[in-house]
C-alpha cells in the first residue's frame, strides 16, 4: 500500500507538469514577462517535484529489496517532508 502511495504522489507531480506545460505553451504568446517567470517557476517547481517523488521511491525500493525492510509506513512523513522542503 505504502509504494502505492508513492506512485500516486509521483504520478500526480508528472500530472501537475505536463499541465502546467500545456497551459504554459498556449498562454505564452499573451503573458507578461512575470507572468511567464512565474510559469517558469512553477514548471521547474513540478520537475523538482517528480524527481524527487522518483527519488524516495527508489529508496523505498531499496529499503524493500536490499534491507527487506516491509514495514516503511513510518517513512512516508519523512518523504512528505523531504518534497516539500526541496
Amino acid at each position: 500500500m505504502f509504494s502505492a502511495k508513492l506512485l500516486m504522489h509521483m504520478c500526480m507531480a508528472a500530472m501537475s507538469l505536463q499541465i502546467i506545460f500545456v497551459i504554459s505553451v498556449y498562454v505564452s504568446s499573451s503573458v507578461s514577462a512575470p507572468s511567464c517567470a512565474g510559469l517558469k517557476v512553477l514548471i521547474h517547481f513540478s520537475f523538482l517535484a517528480q524527481f524527487i517523488w522518483m527519488v524516495l521511491q527508489a529508496f523505498y525500493l531499496w529499503k524493500v529489496f536490499v534491507i527487506n525492510d516491509e514495514h516503511s509506513d513510518r517513512y512516508y512523513i519523512l518523504f512528505i517532508v523531504i518534497d516539500r522542503l526541496v
